[in-house]
């Protein structure tokens, strides 16, 4: 049995299982995934209600949560759009309000359901502009299996005690654990058909670009790229997605991922993985035989032939007997230009709104006594001075310090660890 303290099921916005009310539709996530720095949409796709809309989603377990891109409009103080979250029709706060757009952005929260079954809905109002959602995250109950391919893809967090840790590894707070040491490594076995790593480039650390690698079950490593952060401008880039391992076989596998890179340049940093597994392949890895299918393609082929035989002899014995009382059939043409006929639910893609020039809080790291503003880089000794030991699993390495934000203003540290700053988090209490 795995365990699923730092597991949670990810259902997409594509997701068969919600259940949509009103009028949606399904958008390109490439034409929002250059907004704030929470990274891009998952798996390339959102769902956007203009209109009073609802969706509501089945699950069991304890806690559970919903994101989406979070673009919102106010004018005289009116937000537009607003939504409501419920669960098992009980009403409960929603997410924060932030007002530059931003990717990943907590909506609505559950926590501490009691173990069971329940039912989560959102009722959305809006007088035409976009509520955007993208993905839900439940937490499933302790005795439930998470390798089980009925539940579909599953989040695990830096923390899971299957990601083996080589040495070299050391905490970046509550953020992900990190390496900046060339040769670094993790494994971590999975169920399923591909994986996903979801990253930090942190503003603090070194910025520049460099690459690590990854293999499957042994095979030759294929390099990814670790980008940092191009310009001294942009703050810390959270959920980065740095790769996603081509489809295999739904079955058992092993991931090894490898840090090529050194102090000088952009670490590598884990905040989860995704295990996906696709809908389509056969959990229990049975084979249909050959010849059942040959015998099936040919027998309805067989079969077509006759008919179409039988048509085509129909057809000359009447045209031979009623030539010349073919009907007229009018046909209607199709203006190809306007798109309205072909796609009566398309939308263009939206006008960000000028004037919202926020921008979420960046990753700080400050030392002590520092209160001029400017922010300190953590020194290429304080990155490496913790190397764990060979296999270790996360509850080994050890952490910085770390003060989360509950609202904005600036903190000043009293303690002798480099403090790392991070914006206020929506998760389950």
């Amino acid at each position: 049995m795995t365990n699923n303290t730092y597991r949670w099921i990810v259902a997409d916005d594509t997701d068969s299982h919600i259940q949509y009310s009103g009028r949606w539709v399904l958008n390109d996530g490439k034409n929002f995934d250059h907004l704030g720095n929470f990274g891009p949409t998952y798996l390339g796709t959102v769902h956007s209600a203009s209109s009073p809309a609802s969706f509501s989603y089945s699950f069991t377990g304890t806690h559970a949560r919903i994101y989406g891109t979070s673009i919102i409009k106010k004018v005289n103080g009116v937000t537009n759009p607003t939504w409501q979250c419920f669960v098992d029709g009980t009403s409960v706060e929603t997410g924060s309000l932030f007002e530059s757009p931003q990717n990943n952005w907590g909506l609505c929260v559950w926590a501490n359901l009691t173990a069971g079954p329940h039912v989560i809905t959102v009722n959305v109002t809006s007088e035409g502009f976009p509520f955007y959602l993208d993905y839900i995250n439940y937490k499933p109950i302790a005795d439930i299996d998470t390798d089980s391919n009925k539940l579909g893809s599953v989040q695990l967090q830096h923390k899971d005690s299957a990601i083996q840790y080589g040495p070299g590894w050391s905490r970046l707070g509550t953020l992900g654990n990190m390496t900046s040491i060339a040769g670094s490594y993790l494994t971590v076995p999975f169920v399923g058909t591909s994986v996903s790593w979801y990253g930090v480039a942190p503003a603090e650390l070194p910025r520049g670009a460099t690459t690590g690698s990854f293999s499957v079950d042994k095979q030759p490593p294929v390099t990814f790229s670790i980008p940092g952060i191009s310009t001294s401008t942009l703050p810390t880039q959270f959920r980065q997605l740095y790769f996603k391992t081509p489809r295999l076989e739904y079955g058992s596998h092993e991931l090894k991922v490898t840090y090529e890179g050194n102090s000088a340049v952009a670490p590598l940093v884990l905040d989860s993985l995704v295990i996906h597994r696709d809908s389509t392949s056969d959990p229990s890895g049975a084979k249909v035989p050959i010849a059942a299918i040959l015998g099936s393609v040919l027998g309805s082929v067989f079969f077509i032939g006759i008919m179409l035989l039988a048509f085509s002899f129909w057809r000359r014995r009447k045209r031979s007997l009623d030539i010349h009382l073919q009907p007229y059939v009018a046909i209607t043409p199709v203006d190809p230009d306007n798109s309205s006929n072909l796609y009566p639910h398309s939308q263009q893609s939206p006008r960000w709104r000028k004037g919202l020039n926020n921008s979420p809080a960046r990753l700080h790291a400050v030392p002590q006594g520092r209160t001029d503003g400017k922010h300190a880089h953590l020194s290429n000794q304080q990155q490496s001075s913790h190397p764990g030991p060979p296999s270790m699993d996360s509850s080994s390495i050890p952490e910085s310090s770390i003060l989360r934000h509950q609202d904005s203003g600036i903190r000043l540290p009293n303690a002798d660890v480099p403090l790392v700053e991070i914006p206020p988090e929506y998760t389950p209490g």
